[in-house]
């Protein structure tokens, strides 16, 4: 009996723990929209949004982090946005 209990537990497919997920940092990478236009670079964290700065025109933004879809796979430095380009100044920040 305590042979086919082991050998039925041989047979099992292993338990594979679930990898454990670290946070990530997105400070200072830049942000692109899906039409691959540089909505600006984050420069702060907090509360699962993103606060971007476009250097360019000096507009802040306040996006969701779950906004972030991927890194780009061309440079590391920089993350994909689920929203256009245009769709970003819904998320500006007015002062």
């Amino acid at each position: 009996m305590t042979q086919e209990y082991y050998h039925k537990q041989q047979l099992q497919e292993p338990i594979i723990a679930a990898p454990t997920i670290f946070p990530l940092s997105y400070l200072n990478k830049a942000v692109i929209s899906l039409d691959y236009i540089q909505i600006g670079n984050v420069v702060d964290e907090e509360n699962d949004k993103l606060l971007i700065i476009d250097r360019n025109y000096r507009n802040k933004f306040s996006i969701p982090s779950c906004k972030v879809i991927s890194v780009d796979k061309i440079d590391a430095n920089s993350l994909i946005v689920d929203l256009e380009y245009q769709e970003a100044g819904r998320y500006r920040i007015v002062e």
